[in-house]
């Protein structure tokens, strides 16, 4: 398998040296293509300008032939003679243009003469040398030649119209016909100093194109001399490298092996590989530093076998199963019977080999010592264990002295309401109804406090269940104004609810939001110093979900202490001198409740400045109005907003 790795490295070697001796042919044929059509577009504009140039003598000698035969076909001559310079005209005006106008320009050098093969090149070297400095004398050329040509043009009609006069000017006076024919003289004489001046012009055009040409073959042949030494001596170099690399494969190939076999022998991890029946064939010597395992122990026999595992065991069936499949597999672990006794736990990854026919050679792969791991992840779930039965402990220890203790309680706060409200006869002393009041209060708090800690036990056990209806958010927040209205009235407190009025019923358990709701307006009059605003506010967020928001102007905390606010027994104020009484239970709970019906509680405050606490229930749990409610007969808009202050 390796020799074949080796031969197929050679041959890309050797088909990457052919290729880079073809790419140097082929750029040196490239080059000389590439003079071959300089030459050729030099040879072009030279046919051009002869073409130009047998236009320009032809029109001239139809104009002198048709004034001294008046004939209309002398000139038709001159008109048919015209159309090759004016075509090469009509060419160089739509090459100037921004962008160039190629179909213009083609269809004016096909009028001036020039071959339909020699057009494209002509188009592209006026393109992209028009203005260098060696092109730009040829073009001023060619300019000059195709305004004398314009005129000579014009001139040429000139006479036509005069010849046409002079035909009519049998009636004319005497001097009348002699100023005609010196205008025509005068005329032709025009004409031929227009030819000699083109004629100069054309032989400068053709000199400055016979030294582009001639400058174009010297500069080519350099380019194409250096080219072929450059990359002769690129090929030469990338030829000799890869010829030594050649030489050197093997050399490196065996310091490779070696390499290899150190790293084998010094990892963490202990190498191995199998044979295509997927018995061991190679296994490193850390296998018997870790494990007490030796090669020649190991060798020829079955991974299962050496780990003493069962083909009936489903952990290894499975494994073998991705064996069978010739799948490569990552993390598998097993535990490893040691001949001294005991055992360890390996982590094993492995891929299968192919050759380059695509047969299985066996699976080549890694393995290392994780029982260090493996123990200490038994730890953690012992621990966990552990943990989980001391906190069910405290949850039914909970349970049952919230149960114990509110069956006195009850007792007591019977007893104390007999008493206060003196339902058998008077007291006979004031003071003990005040002591009556006094105790049935202290019992009231106390069981809102057992009624908490019997809740807080059943969420974390997971034994409190939602009873669910529909449920008119308007109600409940009524309720819980009713309930706080008397306690704000006593703290000099505004409170004011506003319910928006899209809001129709919820599907939730009524007792429990009103729970969570209440603790939270509790808290704001707990926290809110006299002359103080609470508001309770019931909005419809743009995601579908129901925002209800408790604000108060209070205390206020740091955003530090929120999380400290929302564990159950812990306070803010921890002191044995703070200055609110609670159990620390209220924020924790309500949103233990509000997370029963799959939403949350966010807090934001500010010391000194008050705090808002936002419960937000997610859309499912909203049942949309089909219409706005009617407000009730006591005058709140039980359906839509309501406002009461306190």
């Amino acid at each position: 398998m390796f020799r074949s790795v080796r031969t197929r490295r050679q041959l890309t070697r050797f088909v990457l040296i052919c290729t880079t001796v073809l790419a140097v042919q082929m750029a040196i044929l490239g080059l000389g293509l590439a003079a071959i059509e300089a030459v050729d577009i030099a040879r072009a504009y030279v046919n051009g300008e002869t073409h130009y140039a047998q236009g320009q003598k032809s029109a001239v000698i139809s104009l002198h032939r048709y004034v001294r035969s008046g004939e209309a076909l002398d000139f038709a001559d001159f008109v048919d003679s015209m159309r090759k310079p004016l075509g090469d005209y009509a060419a160089r005006q739509a090459l100037e243009q921004d962008p160039p106008n190629m179909r213009a320009a083609y269809s004016g050098l096909l009028q001036g003469g020039n071959d339909p093969a020699d057009i494209k090149g002509i188009a592209l070297v006026f393109r992209w040398f028009g203005e260098t400095e060696y092109f730009a004398p040829s073009l001023q050329d060619w300019r000059a030649a195709d305004r004398l040509m314009l005129n000579l043009d014009r001139l040429g009609y000139l006479i036509r119209d005069l010849m046409q006069q002079q035909a009519l000017s049998d009636g004319m006076p005497a001097i009348a016909r002699d100023d005609l024919r010196r205008e025509i003289q005068n005329a032709l004489r025009t004409v031929d100093q227009m030819d000699r001046s083109l004629t100069e012009i054309e032989v400068s055009f053709a000199a400055h194109i016979g030294a582009i040409a001639r400058l174009s073959s010297r500069v080519v042949a350099i380019v194409l001399t250096v080219a072929s030494l450059l990359l002769w001596l690129i090929g030469s170099v990338i030829i000799w490298r890869m010829y030594r690399k050649i030489v050197l494969t093997d050399r490196e190939l065996e310091i490779s092996e070696g390499r290899f076999r150190d790293f084998a022998e010094t990892a963490s991890d202990w190498f191995w590989e199998t044979d295509a029946d997927l018995k061991i064939s190679y296994l490193s010597a850390r296998g018997n530093d870790v494990f007490g395992l030796k090669p020649e122990d190991a060798i020829g026999r079955a991974r299962i076998d050496v780990a003493g595992g069962s083909p009936d065991d489903p952990h290894w069936r499975e494994h073998l199963a991705v064996l069978a499949a010739r799948q490569p597999f990552r993390d598998f672990r097993y535990r490893l019977a040691l001949a001294e006794g005991g055992e360890r736990h390996v982590s094993a990854s492995g891929r299968p080999v192919f050759d380059d026919e695509g047969r299985f050679h066996g699976y080549r792969g890694t393995g290392i010592d994780i029982t260090s791991e493996m123990t200490a992840m038994a730890s953690l779930r012992h621990a966990k264990e552990q943990a989980e039965i001391a906190n069910r402990t405290k949850t039914t220890f909970l349970a049952n002295m919230s149960h114990e203790l509110r069956t006195p309680l009850n007792a007591i706060l019977g007893f104390s309401e007999v008493i206060r409200d003196q339902l058998f006869g008077a007291a006979g002393n004031e003071r003990y109804v005040d002591y009556a009041r006094s105790i049935n209060d202290a019992g009231r708090h106390l069981l809102r406090l057992i009624n908490d800690l019997l809740d807080i036990s059943r969420i974390e056990s997971g034994r409190m269940d939602l009873q669910e209806s529909l449920v008119d958010l308007r109600d409940v927040v009524r309720s819980c104004e009713l309930l706080t209205r008397e306690a704000a009235r006593s703290n000099h407190l505004d409170l004011t609810v506003d319910i928006a009025p899209l809001i129709g019923r919820l599907r939730a358990d009524e007792r429990k939001l009103k729970q969570a709701l209440l603790n939270l307006v509790g808290n704001a009059v707990k926290f809110t110093p006299a002359g103080g605003h609470i508001a309770v506010t019931a909005t419809l967020l743009e995601s579908g979900d129901v925002s209800i928001a408790v604000s108060d102007t209070g205390i206020g905390m740091a955003a530090a202490d929120i999380p400290k606010a929302l564990t159950p027994f812990m306070q803010i104020d921890g002191g044995l001198d703070r200055r609110h009484e609670g159990s620390g239970l209220g924020l924790p709970l309500a949103r233990a409740l509000i997370e029963l019906h799959q939403g949350r509680l966010d807090i934001a405050s500010s010391p000194g400045r008050g705090t808002t606490v936002t419960l937000i229930l997610p859309a499912e749990r909203h049942i949309r109005s089909a219409a706005p409610p009617v407000a009730s007969d006591d005058g709140r808009a039980g359906a839509a907003s309501g406002q009461a202050s306190a």
